[in-house]
């Protein structure tokens, strides 16, 4: 007889990369006698069929068609393995690893318990604020990893400056730029929502550039960039348009008066 072991912890894939179901037996079945099934437990599809030690890819559901692999050269040694290529979330749940000989049958689960995703997105095209006004930059996150395992950095992509950070479920001012103290937030209600936009108060002149959203997990990163344009504040604005105006009236005193003066002349 024999018996079948797979893995005593649930498993965690990346989103698109590769992941290996471990399914072993004590003893080895013989190749001819072997039948090999993987099953997705909650759907009952055939993910893998193995029968003699060659498979049987017209017999696996359409989702799984040239995703899966076996060890061939690990078949005699009991290592019944399956390789799952290039995982999506759908891929999440349970998977039996069903053992058959000619006299036996056993079987383990194998848990995919997630398949973590990371999506950034934010805002399409430049921003604009006059200086003095605030502003808010776009940062939005899709993910399967809590936010107390998030790392977010929101960087000034020129310097690398960092403008304001968030780990652990916590922001950490003391660790930004001076620059940017006491200027930038975070919406706190949303961030369960994957909203990490950044609010920039008291816009200057020396923000304008490009910044950075990166956002970290354990297995991955990913990020977006938002141009920002700052122009000058209403009150420089009108006060530019008034000290031009007061030229041109002073302009205009000066050419009448001139006017004047040289018709008096003749």
């Amino acid at each position: 007889g024999f018996s079948v072991s797979g893995s005593d912890e649930p498993l965690v894939a990346a989103l698109g990369e590769d992941i290996i179901l471990p399914c072993k037996v004590d003893t080895p079945v013989p190749l001819e006698e072997l039948e090999l099934e993987w099953i997705k437990k909650d759907t009952s599809s055939l993910v893998h069929l193995s029968i003699a030690g060659e498979d049987q890819p017209e017999s696996q559901h359409k989702s799984y068609r040239n995703r899966t692999q076996i060890f061939h050269e690990k078949l005699l040694t009991g290592d019944y393995s399956l390789k799952l290529k290039k995982t999506e979330v759908q891929d999440e749940g349970k998977y039996r690893c069903v053992v058959h000989s000619r006299t036996q049958s056993e079987e383990v689960v194998v848990e995919l318990k997630s398949v973590e995703r990371l999506f950034v997105t934010g805002t399409n095209g430049p921003l604009f604020v006059y200086a003095g006004g605030e502003i808010v930059l776009n940062c939005f996150v899709d993910t399967h990893t809590p936010i107390e395992k998030l790392e977010v950095q929101w960087l000034k992509a020129e310097d690398e400056t960092l403008v304001h950070l968030f780990v652990k479920g916590e922001d950490q001012p003391e660790s930004q730029n001076q620059l940017y103290k006491g200027r930038t937030e975070l919406f706190n209600e949303s961030l369960a929502d994957g909203n990490f936009s950044l609010k920039l108060k008291s816009v200057g002149m020396k923000d304008k550039g490009i910044y950075k959203c990166n956002v970290h997990t354990n297995t991955e990163s990913a990020e977006t960039t938002i141009e920002l344009d700052v122009g000058p504040s209403v009150l420089h604005i009108f006060l530019y348009v008034f000290s031009i105006g007061s030229f041109l009236i002073g302009l205009g005193t000066v050419i009448q008066a001139g006017c004047y003066l040289f018709s008096k002349s003749k």
